[in-house]
């Protein structure tokens, strides 16, 4: 299934800069090889797709950042606003989400309290009561940052806490239907909020039919 990928250029790469820092660690090892096969979705093989620091993949839906049931600033599930860690332990993740068959955007801005955005890209977070948790998005390509102050377990329904939006078996982010959940290209059939986040682990969520055999991507540079 074809996706369109909407690159934008950056000045000077500056959203490089604010999305990996100078240290990726966690995020050195290359990414796994595309599956072999997709267990329980269309015959055809996943195609391949090189994700584009402030590009969009999927047909944009939602609204940038938090909803109002979302991070505020305040704790979520024990993640703190603040500025960007990732010092000691950063990693990157890709999530997908279709519904019917279509895929819709990840937005950008998720986890972060007034954030400052240029070209696309999330690049810092208002002085005044700004924040970022650490995780977050910084463009709506479906990579997910994370970057706690320190190497901890992070869970798939914590990126939905923070971002205000419901995640269960019957329903994601305001779809309501049986969800098929697919991680690194193979059917995964316990509760979605309990995916941990691994460095380039691929999660992909349907709502309804038809099932689509979701795309491979490859990360960024330095991702």
């Amino acid at each position: 299934m074809k996706h369109h990928i909407v690159a934008v250029a950056l000045v000077a790469g500056v959203a490089l800069a604010w999305a990996c820092g100078s240290d990726h660690k966690g995020t050195t090892d290359p990414p796994p090889a595309p599956p072999s096969d997709t267990v329980d979705t269309a015959s055809s093989p996943p195609d391949t797709v090189q994700l584009q620091i402030a590009g969009t993949i999927g047909k944009p839906t939602f609204p940038d950042g938090n909803t109002a049931q979302g991070g505020q600033g305040d704790p979520v599930d024990g993640i703190g606003c603040g500025a960007m860690a990732g010092d000691t332990y950063h990693i990157h993740v890709h999530l997908s989400l279709y519904v019917n068959g279509e895929q819709l955007a990840i937005p950008k801005a998720i986890g972060v309290v007034k954030p400052t955005i240029a070209n696309g890209f999330v690049i810092g977070a208002d002085a005044n009561g700004g924040c970022f948790y650490w995780v977050h998005t910084h463009d709506a390509t479906g990579i997910i940052h994370v970057e706690p102050p320190a190497e901890v377990e992070v869970r798939l329904g914590q990126l939905f806490d923070l971002w205000g939006q419901p995640l269960s078996s019957t329903g994601v982010a305001g779809f309501d239907g049986g969800v098929t959940v697919f991680v690194d290209g193979k059917k995964y059939t316990g509760d979605p909020r309990d995916i941990v986040f691994e460095a380039h682990k691929q999660i992909a969520l349907e709502v309804g039919t038809p099932l689509v055999t979701p795309d491979f991507y490859l990360f960024p540079p330095d991702y």
